[in-house]
């Protein structure tokens, strides 16, 4: 399939969008159960997370303290039910090139623009945007395959206790997190104009609070 092929596979269904916050630790099994209920969209990480992802998106290899370069090995052995994409090592800058010529999964193009804006229009992806994550990237995704209700997991803004899967971050990540928090507020203002029939709702909110409060 091409990432073409994806377009409104999944019209009016759910879809959990999860990031790497440490706040997934603190699901317990019912709210898992719950999430697990619906179409999950996971990335980086989640390949060592106790459950499968339908979709995985993975686009910075990092380096080999955290990321696809810590490991390679288990990142292409990891498999998600239904696909797995990469960001294409063309469109980005070198500092974050995944492998070109991996077999299983589909290389999707992503625009890195000093502006960090969001499509124009949904429709009409590929190319996707890079705003400052991954997690962008998967709600375009969700956007484009049409899923109506979006929940928001693990996307805390918060790496004081690393991510989910270690307690040891890049001074950079902390950086970072203002251009996100940023890009979200940038989001909140874009989805009003671009998809304003989709609910949004962030789980357990840390630092990032915008959207529906949903407490699990």
């Amino acid at each position: 399939m091409k990432f073409e092929d994806y377009k409104n596979e999944h019209y009016g269904q759910e879809a959990v969008i999860m990031g790497t916050g440490p706040s997934i630790n603190r699901l317990g099994k019912a709210a898992l159960d719950f999430l697990w209920d619906k179409v999950v969209i996971g990335c980086n990480e989640m390949v060592f997370f106790e459950r499968p992802v339908d979709y995985y998106f993975i686009g910075d290899a990092q380096t080999k303290l955290r990321g696809y370069n810590s490991n390679p090995e288990a990142y292409n052995a990891f498999k998600p039910r239904l696909q797995k994409f990469y960001r294409d090592p063309l469109y980005v800058p070198d500092y974050c090139k995944i492998p070109s010529g991996l077999t299983d999964g589909i290389y999707y193009p992503c625009n890195f623009t000093p502006q960090r804006l969001f499509p124009d229009s949904i429709e009409v992806l590929p190319p996707l945007q890079d705003c400052y994550s991954i997690s962008f990237e998967m709600i375009q995704f969700a956007l484009y395959a049409g899923f109506k209700t979006i929940y928001l997991v693990g996307q805390d803004c918060d790496y004081s206790d690393g991510t989910f899967n270690s307690d040891k971050v890049l001074d950079t990540v902390h950086e970072h997190i203002n251009k996100v928090l940023y890009s979200w507020s940038l989001f909140e203002e874009w989805r009003v104009f671009n998809c304003p029939d989709v609910r949004f709702l962030n789980i357990n909110p840390v630092k990032m609070r915008r959207f529906d409060k949903f407490i699990l």
